[in-house]
C-alpha cells in the first residue's frame, strides 16, 4: 500500500498502526491489503477522499467532498463470541456515544448501519468479513458544508450542526475507543434502545416483499424485531432496510 502516512494517534488496540492517505480508491480495499500483509487487530486506514467509496447495497456509492470528512476502515479480528450481524449495531452505538461524548449532540442509530441526526444521515457503516478478519468501514460527515442537491434533505454534517469546523482525527480516536468498549459491553442493548431510530413506532420494512409493523427492538444477535400489523407475532429481521411511516 503506497502513499500512506502513519498518524501519531494512540490506538486502543495497543501498537496497532493508524494510517492516512490523501486519496485512495477505497479504504476497504486498502484494509484487505493490510490484513494480507499481516497487520494486527485494530489497524486503521483513513483517507481524505475515496474514488470508489461504496455503501451497503450494490451500486450505491458513498459521496464525500475531498478532505472534508472522516473516512476509514478498521481491521478487527474475530476476537469476540457474539454473532457477526450484531457488529454493525454495536459500531453504530459506539459512533453515537462518541459524538455525544465529544459534542453533546444526540443522534439515533438506524438499523442496521446508519447514524441520523434529526432524521438526516450523518454517518454510514459498512461491515464485511474477509478471511479471519472483519472490515469495519465508516464515513462520518464532519466538515462538509454543502451536499449535492439530491442529498440536501437527507444528509447533514457536524459542521452544519455545530456551526464550526471539527478535528477529524480527534473524532477518529474517540470512535475507536468507543468501538473497543462497545464490543465487550454487556449493557449495550439498553444503551442502544435509548438511541434506536423508530423504536415503538410504525415502520415499513423494505425487503423483497415490503411490509408494515411496529419496531419492537433488537435481538441479542443484532436482528431487528418487528411486529407486523394485524399480527401478534414478532419477526426477526436480519437483512433489509427500514423507514418510518
Amino acid at each position: 500500500m503506497s502513499e500512506a502516512e502513519k498518524l501519531a494517534i494512540t490506538s486502543p488496540w495497543g501498537n496497532a498502526p493508524i494510517y492516512y492517505k490523501i486519496k485512495t480508491l477505497s479504504t476497504m480495499k486498502d484494509a484487505i491489503q493490510l490484513y494480507e500483509s499481516g497487520h494486527p487487530c485494530g489497524t486503521v486506514i483513513a483517507a481524505g477522499y475515496q474514488e470508489e467509496g461504496r455503501g451497503r447495497f450494490p451500486g450505491r456509492l458513498w459521496k464525500s467532498a475531498p478532505g472534508k470528512n472522516l473516512l476509514f476502515t478498521l481491521l478487527l479480528y474475530r476476537v469476540f463470541s457474539f454473532p457477526p450481524q450484531r457488529l454493525p449495531v454495536l459500531v453504530g452505538l459506539a459512533l453515537s456515544l462518541a459524538i455525544e461524548d465529544l459534542f453533546k449532540v444526540k443522534t439515533q442509530v438506524k438499523w442496521p448501519n446508519d447514524l441520523l441526526y434529526k432524521d438526516k444521515k450523518i454517518a454510514g457503516i459498512l461491515c464485511e468479513s474477509h478471511g479471519e478478519v472483519y472490515l469495519i468501514g465508516m464515513g462520518v460527515n464532519c466538515n462538509q458544508e454543502r451536499f449535492p442537491k439530491e442529498l440536501n434533505d437527507t444528509a447533514c454534517s457536524l459542521t452544519q450542526i455545530l456551526r464550526r469546523q471539527v478535528e477529524n482525527f480527534h473524532i477518529l480516536k474517540r470512535i475507536l475507543f468507543f468501538i473497543k468498549r462497545s464490543i465487550s459491553d454487556t449493557q449495550w442493548k439498553g444503551k442502544l434502545f435509548k438511541r434506536l431510530y423508530g423504536l415503538g413506532e410504525e415502520i415499513e420494512v423494505q425487503q423483497d416483499e415490503e411490509f408494515k409493523g411496529v419496531l419492537k427492538g433488537v435481538a441479542d444477535d443484532g436482528a431487528l424485531l418487528v411486529q407486523p400489523e394485524n399480527s401478534s407475532d414478532i419477526l426477526s429481521i436480519v437483512s433489509g432496510a427500514i423507514r418510518k411511516i
